[in-house]
């Protein structure tokens, strides 16, 4: 039976984490990576995280045949949307 290069495989783990950290930061993994106001969200075309509080005065719903939880949040400029939040 051969021998396993022991500095082989902690060399290639080394590579496996750098580039896992590089996908991680460069928003490779892990989705949006960037925070915004609905309006901007809305015409910058991108994926983004909206910063807001729930607006619980308002109705919410979840369905469990699509797993969709609806709700209204208020943004950080305080407009009023209404969340489609898919697989909660």
């Amino acid at each position: 039976m051969k021998s396993i290069n022991i500095g082989l495989l902690v060399g290639i783990a080394i590579i496996a984490m750098v580039g896992l950290s590089f996908l991680a930061t460069a928003g490779g993994i892990g989705g949006a990576s960037e925070y915004s106001t609905f309006t901007a969200a809305k015409t910058s075309g991108k994926d983004v995280h909206v910063v807001g509080s729930w607006v619980m005065r308002d109705k919410s719903n979840y369905d469990p045949t699509l797993d969709l939880f609806e709700f209204y949040m208020k943004d950080t400029t305080d407009q009023i949307s209404l969340v489609q939040y898919h697989d909660p």
